[in-house]
C-alpha cells in the first residue's frame, strides 16, 4: 500500500488494508489514500497541523499524527467497501428475486427504489471520492509545479514547447485545463451550511487573467519561460475529476501539426516534467499516457515508411509495388493514409514504362526477321 509519504501502518491497519484490497480485487502496494481538507481539520484540533498564508496549502507536523490519520483513512475506506459490496450483493439478490412482497412485507416496487436510491447513494460516495482525490493531486501538482518549473533554463527543450503550444491566443482554454485546478492562490474556498469547506473553482474569464497575471509577474526570461510551461504542464496533468463533467473544459493540449516537431514536443514536455517534478505526482493518468506516446511513436514510425515507399515507387517492379501496397492496408486500412495517391503513382509508372517495354520487344522481334 501506498500513501503520500513514508508512514508506518498498525497492524490492525496492515489487516484493514488487506481486506480492503481483497475486496475491490486489487493489490495492496496498489492501493494509496491522500490527505484531505478533514485531515487538516483533524490535525488542526491536535495542534499540529499549520495552514499557509494563502490558506490553501498546509503542513501536517509530527509522523505520529501523520500515521494515525493515514490508518484511520484505511479504516473508513474499508468500511466502505464493504457497505458498497452488501449493496452490489443486495441488489444482485433483488434483481434475481421472482416477484410479489419482500420478506418484511414491502412490494417489489418499494424494494426496486429502495435499492435504486441506495445505487444512487454509492455512485455520489465514490464520485466524491473521486473528487477528493483529484483535488488533492491537483493541488499537490500545482505545488510542485510553482516550485520546479517556474523558473527554467531557455534551451532548445524549453523553446520547443513554448513555439509549439499557442499561448497567445488559448491562455483561457489552457488556464481553465489545468491552472485554476491547483495553482497556489486559484482555488478559494466557501464555508458550506454544515461546516465543512467547499473549493471554489474560477471562471474562464478569472482563470484567462490569473494566468495573464502569472506570467506577467516574471521578472526574467528564465521565469517567463518557465511560468508558462507550468500552465502548460497544469493543463496536461490535472485532473478534471476534481469538479463535476458540467463544469469542465473539455479542451485538450494539443501543439498542432505544422512545425517539423510538432508531432514529437508532447513528449518533449513529459520528459520535461519527469525530470523535474516528483514522480508520484505524475502517477495519476500516467498508464494512459504512456499508451498515447506509444500511438505516437507507431504513428511517426508509419509516416516515414510511408515517406519512404512512396520515394522508393520508380524503382519497384509491378510486383513488389503491389506488395507495398497490401503492407499500407495492414498499416493503415484500405482507406487510410494515402492509398489513393499511391495507386495514382503507380498507374503513373505503369503508363510511362509500358511503351518503353513495347518497344523492346519489336526491335527483338525485327532482329530475329532478319537473320532469319
Amino acid at each position: 500500500m501506498t500513501t503520500r509519504g513514508n508512514y508506518g501502518l498498525t497492524e490492525e491497519a496492515t489487516r484493514d488494508s488487506a481486506k480492503w484490497a481483497q475486496l475491490e480485487g486489487r493489490d495492496p502496494s496498489g492501493l494509496s489514500v491522500s490527505f484531505t481538507a478533514d485531515d487538516v481539520a483533524a490535525a488542526e484540533k491536535l495542534g499540529a497541523a499549520h495552514r499557509g498564508v494563502n490558506g490553501w496549502t498546509s503542513v501536517i507536523v509530527g509522523q505520529d499524527v501523520a500515521e494515525q490519520l493515514v490508518c484511520d483513512q484505511v479504516k473508513h475506506l474499508l468500511k466502505q467497501a464493504r457497505e458498497s459490496a452488501k449493496r452490489t450483493a443486495n441488489a444482485s439478490a433483488a434483481a434475481g428475486g421472482t416477484g410479489g412482497a419482500s420478506d418484511d412485507g414491502r412490494s417489489d416496487g418499494a424494494v426496486d427504489e429502495e435499492t435504486a436510491k441506495e445505487q444512487r447513494r454509492a455512485e455520489r460516495e465514490v464520485q466524491q471520492q473521486a473528487r477528493r482525490e483529484a483535488a488533492a493531486h491537483n493541488a499537490q501538482l500545482g505545488a510542485a509545479c510553482v516550485k520546479q518549473l517556474a523558473r527554467l533554463k531557455v534551451d532548445e527543450r524549453v523553446v520547443r514547447i513554448l513555439s509549439a503550444f499557442d499561448l497567445g491566443s488559448e491562455l483561457d482554454k489552457i488556464a481553465m485545463r489545468g491552472g485554476r485546478y491547483g495553482l497556489p492562490g486559484w482555488v478559494g474556498q466557501q464555508e458550506r451550511k454544515s461546516g465543512d469547506p467547499k473549493r471554489v473553482y474560477l471562471d474562464r474569464g478569472d482563470a484567462e487573467a490569473k494566468a495573464r497575471e502569472f506570467v506577467r509577474s516574471a521578472k526574467t526570461a528564465a521565469e517567463v519561460a518557465g511560468r508558462q510551461v507550468v500552465l502548460l504542464a497544469m493543463a496536461r496533468y490535472a485532473d478534471e475529476q476534481a469538479i463535476a463533467q458540467s463544469q469542465r473544459s473539455f479542451y485538450s493540449l494539443s501543439p498542432g501539426r505544422q512545425l517539423p516537431f510538432s508531432d514529437e514536443v508532447i513528449d518533449t514536455l513529459d520528459e520535461l516534467c519527469a525530470e523535474k517534478l516528483p514522480a508520484h505526482v505524475l502517477d495519476r493518468g500516467r498508464e494512459e499516457r504512456e499508451r498515447q506516446a506509444a500511438e505516437r511513436a507507431k504513428d511517426r514510425e508509419d509516416r516515414a515508411w510511408l515517406k519512404q515507399q512512396y520515394a522508393a515507387l520508380e524503382s519497384m517492379s509491378p510486383d513488389e509495388r503491389q506488395a507495398m501496397l497490401a503492407e499500407h492496408d495492414e498499416r493503415f486500412g484500405a482507406y487510410g493514409g494515402q492509398r489513393w495517391q499511391l495507386e495514382q503513382r503507380i498507374r503513373q509508372l505503369a503508363e510511362t514504362e509500358a511503351p518503353k517495354t513495347e518497344g523492346a520487344d519489336a526491335a527483338g522481334s525485327g532482329e530475329g526477321g532478319d537473320a532469319a
